[in-house]
């Protein structure tokens, strides 16, 4: 058996615009089975939304792709990849 490590991907922010962009480009990247709607905003103006866990070589790469996006745009946005999975704690893999 083999063993499986599964990554999701959390965007928030209290801009909408900045949060349109991710969202946007998320669309650009994954299929939009994977991405979720955003959420209600928050009592403080905040909303998010996650793009599920990509599951063989080519998810994984536009998974490397958008966060490498992500890390070189000069957005107010809170972001975190985050690995799970094969009965282990959940880790932070990339996060900004």
């Amino acid at each position: 058996m083999s063993i499986i490590n599964s990554v999701s991907i959390i965007v928030t922010s209290c801009l909408e615009q900045d949060l349109l962009t991710v969202y946007q480009k998320a669309e650009e990247i994954f299929t939009s089975k994977r991405i979720s709607m955003l959420s209600p905003k928050s009592v403080s103006g905040y909303q998010t939304f996650f793009i599920s866990p990509d599951g063989n070589k080519d998810e994984c790469k536009k998974r490397i792709k958008f966060t490498n996006w992500l890390e070189f745009k000069l957005l107010n946005i809170d972001w975190v990849a985050v690995q799970f999975g094969n009965g282990k704690k959940a880790s932070i893999v990339n996060s900004n």
